[in-house]
């Protein structure tokens, strides 16, 4: 008979939302802030931590914090 055991997994994700479509000065401005958020919380930088995609009229820049 297999084993097995209840697990509960919670996520949190930090978003950073704007208009689409926006100008580039604006869209730099909010990853420089999701950069410097980020590492705040004492996490290293890597090439793949922060995230951008996109839903409805909105862009999204976000990074998960389990």
């Amino acid at each position: 008979m297999a084993q097995y055991y209840p697990r509960t997994k919670t996520t949190t994700v930090h978003e950073y939302v704007m208009p689409n479509p926006v100008n580039l000065a604006e869209f730099s401005k909010a990853m420089s802030y999701a950069y410097q958020e980020y590492q705040g919380g004492g996490r290293t930088l890597a090439d793949d931590s922060i995230w951008v995609t996109h839903k409805d009229n909105e862009i999204i820049i976000y990074w998960e914090e389990n």
